[in-house]
């Protein structure tokens, strides 16, 4: 390889390594403030997972509306978040609940405009949907809980780069996936 080659792959990977470091600097610096922003409804997350009573006993509602569902909606919403959050704990299932709701309202869309959208989620999980997926649709559309008071609209794998992501701006990390307005 010529001189000019190998220098211009390595400032390359310079670049890369140092792009490395400032995302995880800032993803560390956002989740510490989303933290401690959020402190109250951490703690009402860490209920939700240690036991299941009723609604009521475990989560603040917030001054948010709840949403009425169709069946149909109810079953492709359920049926999306097995797909995106099946290995998520419930708070991160709630949070790709409030992505798809977040999308509806603000983008001025039906759910199933949300949901059908190319590109956008998963294919719907074809098996059965577990008890607190339900659940976590349930709170979210049916009872107004938002496990965060930000306007989610957008997320992806911790392991992924998306090119969408750096017009974002990034709100939290949760389980395996990072989540952006």
């Amino acid at each position: 390889m010529t001189r000019r080659l190998l220098h211009k792959q390595r400032r390359k990977r310079q670049k890369r390594e140092e792009l490395m470091i400032i995302t995880a600097s800032a993803t560390i610096i956002c989740s510490l403030l989303v933290g401690i922003s959020q402190m109250p409804v951490q703690a009402n997350i860490n209920a939700v997972e240690q036991t299941k009573p009723s609604f009521d006993t475990y989560y603040q509602k917030q001054d948010k509306l709840a949403y009425t569902l169709t069946q149909e909606e109810r079953e492709l919403i359920e049926r999306v978040v097995a797909s995106e959050g099946r290995g998520e704990d419930r708070t991160g299932q709630a949070l790709v609940c409030q992505v798809i709701l977040n999308r509806a309202e603000l983008w001025d869309m039906s759910l199933l405009d949300v949901l059908t959208a190319p590109n956008q989620f998963a294919k719907p999980f074809k098996g059965e949907i577990s008890e607190d997926i339900k659940d976590m649709v349930s709170l979210v559309f049916d009872e107004g809980y938002r496990p965060i008071d930000a306007n989610i609209t957008h997320f992806h794998a911790n392991y992924v780069s998306p090119v969408w992501a750096s017009n974002k701006t990034f709100v939290l990390e949760h389980g395996n996936h990072l989540f952006y307005e």
